[in-house]
């Protein structure tokens, strides 16, 4: 997903959050600021490398508050995962006020891929990283007891806490439902790409191709064209068309998709190199090379890997979102066709034996994440409720109108029925999806 918010480290409303001291949480975490205008108030704890193996050491991981706790309010952990950048030091507060106000205690945990021994643990260099190693202390089911062991450390009660993720946070939430799902009262995933369910539904959310053929076949062939006459180019404009889906709205991105394919037909570079940094397609280039890229790319292969059999990837059929994560996954895919590492899974059978109150929100028009697959995710929860918005993956309209906090913030404080979450329902009425002939 890697969102173009993600690259800006500004945040977005409905993304994320953090903060606390050692007053407030009980445990051996060390106080880094004691709140008030001294800053956010965070800790740290120890968490093993690796969960199912400690003899690996143990490294720290760094938690936030948006406000002081309070133990009379229920607490939301804001889930991020590998390849996002919105939990991090000093944003909580902001999430809070914005998100979900005063009402409850908003956690977030920066996640290992943001730890400098964890990660000095995994991968030395990360020019040239032994992606077993990367694979065994990155991937997601580390990610899920880091999650439960903050649950442990602020001694939350059983079946007390409750989640918040959009788009990769989503997934790892719903990872983290089907292990501990005991313990979480109430569950609200935006936009979820929730790749097993894809596989287990035959769905394929990359209908790019499909929706340029539409708009005009002579597109398509222009862009095999420029695919031919490019080809040591192709994850460039693979990456350049990929990612255009998150700049414009689903009505503006016709044009222009059409625009993008005619510079690739005239090869023009000046506007290549100008959509590139509209794009921040080298901003992602040079975070796949930093310390953090190994993290993002163990995170991308938990996304493709499930989803590439059966697929004729680099024939006819252009599918850019797809084929940009197998590009940033191409080293762990090489591990797992090697047997070096295992293929992701997830015990999507777990979900429907727990009595979690969850709230799908999803849009019709994703491009990565299918609104097919949100609908089976909500059907799992004995307590699902599912809002499927005329939207995109950044749920844009929603936010824009200011439907989509309200709906959120009702949803977790008051549950699925109360009066409060419909208002919020009907509040956000216009912005849901209906088929229509």
């Amino acid at each position: 997903m890697l969102r173009a918010t993600a690259l800006r480290r500004t945040g977005r409303t409905r993304l994320a959050l953090l903060l606390l001291g050692m007053a407030v949480c009980p445990g051996s975490a060390s106080s880094n600021a004691q709140g008030g205008d001294a800053g956010p108030v965070g800790l740290t704890i120890k968490v093993p490398v690796d969960h199912a193996d400690p003899s690996l050491g143990y490294g720290t991981l760094y938690c936030e508050l948006g406000a002081l706790f309070d133990r009379m309010k229920p607490t939301v952990f804001v889930i991020a995962d590998g390849q996002q950048f919105y939990v991090r030091k000093g944003a909580i507060a902001d999430l809070q006020q914005k998100l979900f106000g005063p009402g409850m205690n908003v956690v977030g945990i920066v996640g290992r891929g943001f730890s400098d021994d964890i990660m000095q643990a995994t991968v030395s260099d990360p020019s040239r990283p032994d992606w077993t190693l990367a694979w065994r202390v990155l991937s997601s089911r580390q990610w899920v007891e880091d999650i439960e062991d903050v649950r442990k450390h602020l001694h939350l009660p059983h079946g007390f806490l409750m989640l918040y993720g959009t788009s990769g946070g989503a997934y790892l939430t719903s990872e983290y439902l089907t292990v501990h799902g005991a313990e979480v009262r109430r569950a609200a995933v935006l936009s979820p790409p929730v790749r097993p369910i894809d596989r287990s539904l035959g769905i394929n959310h990359d209908h790019f191709w499909k929706d340029l053929g539409a708009q005009a076949a002579e597109l398509q062939r222009k862009l095999h064209a420029a695919l031919e006459a490019h080809a040591d180019r192709r994850p460039f404009i693979i990456r350049l068309l990929q990612r255009q889906n998150f700049f414009h709205t689903p009505d503006a991105l016709p044009r222009e998709r059409a625009m993008l394919v005619d510079e690739f037909a005239r090869w023009d570079e000046a506007a290549l190199a100008r959509r590139d940094e509209q794009y921040q397609v080298s901003a992602i280039d040079e975070l796949l090379e930093s310390p953090t890229g190994p993290a993002i790319r163990v995170r991308i292969y938990e996304f493709v890997q499930p989803v590439l059999a059966g697929l004729d990837l680099f024939g006819d059929t252009v599918y850019p979102n797809i084929e940009n994560e197998y590009h940033i996954a191409r080293p762990l895919l090489e591990a797992w066709r090697e047997g070096r590492i295992p293929a992701p899974s997830m015990d999507l059978g777990a979900l429907n034996r727990l009595g979690t109150e969850m709230l799908v929100v999803a849009g019709r028009w994703d491009h990565t994440a299918d609104y097919r697959a949100a609908i089976s995710l909500a059907s799992r929860f004995r307590n699902g409720l599912l809002v499927l918005a005329d939207d995109n993956h950044q749920l844009a309209r929603m936010e824009a109108a200011g439907v989509l906090q309200p709906l959120v913030r009702a949803f977790l404080l008051h549950g699925p029925a109360s009066p409060e979450t419909h208002q919020a329902l009907e509040q956000a009425g216009e912005y849901r999806w209906s088929e229509r002939e």
